[in-house]
């Protein structure tokens, strides 16, 4: 399981979905280019791009307003300007084709059936929502392939290499910490003596220094604009619009009265986190019940689902631990079909009255609220499901 070789079907398997990628990249900037102001490029990828023309010019890419990365992802985007302006697009394209192996990977380690590891990984490379993201030009098909290298390195028990990984994609995204000490707990829990604990601590101490010296060479680099737009902006983030969290809502009445009461703050600034905190350590807790993948996937369903802060790419995130926990989901979909249904007619509805609310301009306050209520209460149904 640790080194099978890559057999013709496999290949022809990754290079038609990049091959499919690359398509959806290329009629993207045509329509870009001859639809404009329409535009398929995702926003975030302009600011990239734009944070590293600043990289280009000698300049920071904090320059740039509304740059929340490490400086590192405006560095590599410069092959923007260098080679072409779907470099990047093409590169996050690549990344969704290896999370396609690591999940061929993961899957074959965990059951040993090649049958079901080969569908899996041809099930993510046709896979539409995979492809918009990451064709659009979204960085998260970076963090998503490092997530999953690290999983399979904490199955094969190569734990430098998962806290190095881990490591990171901590610096780089920020919320694979959620993991850090599910893994811990994953390390000690194989056979809670002197030589486990000692794993469990070189792994947090590798996973801590290897993220400490990513930022320390960005703040080297940039400065103090790294650390408020890239980390501390992250802790205090609150945006009411694109938003699929209920508490976009408070958001926007907190925005528009300029002395918020007590209660409108608590509610906005500290309530998702307190329940997001109880809710990961219950799961945490659990691991000695739940296989490893299994418990990733519902921390990061928990995290998604009552954050302040939802965007449409946050679902990649738990997305692409859905065939590692469940592998065989496939052939249970008398069991889940209702879930997923219940989610996708929500989302459904969300996106109705999103679109009547930000595009349309019409007063949709309540209705989009409403619908990111039953958004919640939807992913809630969906993660009760994962945990029986």
């Amino acid at each position: 399981a640790t080194c099978v070789p890559m057999t013709t079907k496999y290949v022809q398997t990754l290079a038609a979905g990049f091959i499919l990628r690359l398509a959806v990249i290329l009629a993207g900037d045509f329509i870009d280019q001859a639809f404009y102001p329409v535009q398929f490029t995702d926003i975030d990828y302009r600011v990239y791009s734009e944070a590293a023309e600043y990289i280009l010019q000698g300049s920071s890419p904090y320059e740039r307003q509304t740059y929340r990365y490490p400086p590192v992802l405006s560095a590599i985007l410069a092959g923007n300007f260098v080679c072409h302006r779907i470099f990047g697009k093409v590169l996050f394209a690549l990344f969704d084709i290896l999370i396609a192996y690591e999940l061929e990977r993961v899957v074959r380690i965990s059951c040993q059936r090649e049958d079901l590891s080969l569908m899996w990984m041809r099930i993510w490379c046709a896979n539409p929502i995979a492809i918009y993201i990451s064709c659009r030009g979204s960085v998260d098909s970076v963090s998503s392939w490092l997530v999953l290298y690290t999983l399979r390195n904490m199955l094969l028990d190569h734990f430098d290499c998962a806290a190095v990984a881990l490591g990171f994609v901590v610096y780089f995204r920020m919320y694979p910490i959620i993991y850090a000490p599910l893994l811990a707990i994953h390390i000690l829990s194989k056979t809670w003596d002197r030589e486990s604990l000692v794993k469990a601590v070189r792994f947090g101490a590798l996973l801590t220094l290897t993220a400490l010296m990513c930022g320390l060479v960005s703040f080297y680099v940039c400065g103090k604009p790294y650390l408020d737009h890239a980390l501390l902006y992250h802790f205090s983030r609150r945006d009411h619009r694109h938003n699929f969290s209920p508490m976009f809502y408070l958001t926007y009445l907190e925005s528009i009265d300029p002395q918020p009461d007590s209660w409108t703050q608590l509610l906005t600034r500290k309530a998702p986190a307190i329940c997001q905190c109880v809710l990961l350590a219950a799961v945490t807790c659990k691991v000695g019940t739940l296989s490893l993948a299994k418990s990733m996937l519902i921390l990061t369903l928990i995290f998604v689902a009552f954050n302040s802060v939802i965007t449409g790419q946050y679902f990649l995130w738990y997305l692409i631990l859905f065939p590692v926990a469940f592998p065989n989901i496939i052939y249970e979909l008398h069991i889940w079909w209702k879930p997923f249904v219940v989610l996708a007619v929500a989302l459904g509805w969300w996106l109705f009255n999103g679109y009547r609310l930000e595009f349309l301009g019409q007063n949709g306050f309540w209705d989009t609220w409403l619908a990111s209520i039953i958004f919640l209460c939807a992913h809630a149904y969906l993660i009760a499901s994962s945990i029986r």
